[in-house]
């Protein structure tokens, strides 16, 4: 059987074309070739489909696997026709009264809610002039001081000048350390302020025969372990002999006696 419609082949016992839903009930085609009488169409003709091509026959399945049964098309039904809805209108809002809003209307303001105010901020009070019990020095832990200035050194006292006269007729003036002698020279790593050469031609006096020099303004000697050794001749007191490497103070207008020369402190 066909549909009468479209001309697409339909399945047995069905009432409407799978193609174009067209009713094919009342236009059955019989083997004979014979067409039942078509009731009239009432309504819309719905539009006529081209005549789909004729597909190959399946080639038969093998022995091994069952043909799937083939399932009926599901039939479909005739949509109804649809009928416009209107949307629902929104109602318009009413239109303001100018008769209630007057000409010079203004639309009315909330008042603004007021702040409430701060309370004042209470004073510091003072910081106590005692520390309290957590910050007290304890008795227990060594409390550490910072160590008193030392004072600055006092300035050095300007040497006295003395002014040694040698029996050999010639006078010195010294303020520091110095060495008296014939040949007088310092040690290695030994500063003088002055060296005292004395002329001795019988050679009683030593190369380096005394050190002299000043402590505190006063005048002192030592002998530096000479050949004839070294006598201090104070006025009203007895000779000295010095021991050597000893200093001896010597007052001003004193001798000094070295071997067969001197000189006078003055």
């Amino acid at each position: 059987m066909i549909c009468a419609n479209c001309g697409a082949e339909l399945l047995p016992g069905a009432m409407f074309c799978g193609e174009c839903g067209y009713s094919v009930a009342p236009r059955r085609i019989p083997a004979s070739g014979s067409l039942a009488p078509e009731p009239p169409v009432v309504g819309k003709v719905p539009p006529q489909r081209p005549i789909p091509p004729v597909r190959p026959p399946a080639p038969p399945a093998s022995s091994a696997e069952p043909a799937p049964s083939a399932e009926p098309a599901p039939s479909a039904e005739p949509t109804p026709s649809a009928e416009p809805v209107e949307a629902p209108t929104p109602p318009s809002p009413p239109a303001p009264n100018p008769s209630a809003l007057g000409e010079t209307s203004v639309l009315a303001i909330p008042p603004i809610p007021s702040i409430p105010s701060i309370p004042p901020i209470p004073p510091i009070p003072p910081v106590p002039s005692s520390l309290p019990a957590a910050t007290q020095p304890r008795a227990d832990v060594p409390v550490f001081h910072a160590p008193a200035p030392v004072p600055p050194p006092a300035a050095p006292v300007a040497p006295e000048r003395f002014v040694l006269q040698f029996s050999t007729g010639e006078s010195v003036t010294v303020t520091g350390t110095g060495i008296v002698g014939r040949n007088p020279s310092a040690e290695p790593g030994e500063y003088v302020d002055h060296l005292v050469t004395v002329v001795d031609y019988d050679k009683s006096v030593s190369k380096r025969h005394l050190d002299f020099g000043q402590e505190n303004g006063r005048f002192w000697v030592s002998d530096r372990f000479s050949a004839n050794g070294t006598t201090v001749r104070e006025p009203d007191r007895d000779p000295r002999r010095c021991a050597p490497g000893v200093r001896v103070h010597v007052a001003r207008g004193s001798r000094v006696d070295m071997g067969e020369q001197f000189f006078i402190i003055s």
